[in-house]
């Protein structure tokens, strides 16, 4: 759907933006839980649950002239600390 979206001739700039970001961020995300681990936390109502943390202690953001600069955008709102 979204890839379609950017794609379409008739898509607008604004939608075009939206769509891209949209993208972008799903990228992102992905890209960060190829480092993810198992984690069990307590809920506030005292409840264990199984879930999974990313460590970004090694995480390092690079700049790629022209594209990829738009994707470290979105990479930097998920992890600003990268």
């Amino acid at each position: 759907y979204l890839y379609t979206k950017i794609r379409d001739k008739t898509t607008n700039h604004l939608d075009f933006i939206k769509y891209s970001k949209r993208i972008m961020t799903i990228i992102s995300e992905e890209g960060l839980s190829i480092n993810q681990q198992d984690i069990t936390i307590t809920t506030p109502t005292n409840i264990e649950f199984n879930g999974s943390t990313i460590d970004i202690s090694n995480v390092v953001a690079i700049s790629i002239i022209r594209a990829g600069d738009s994707l470290l955008d979105s990479f930097s709102t998920i992890v600003p600390e990268a």
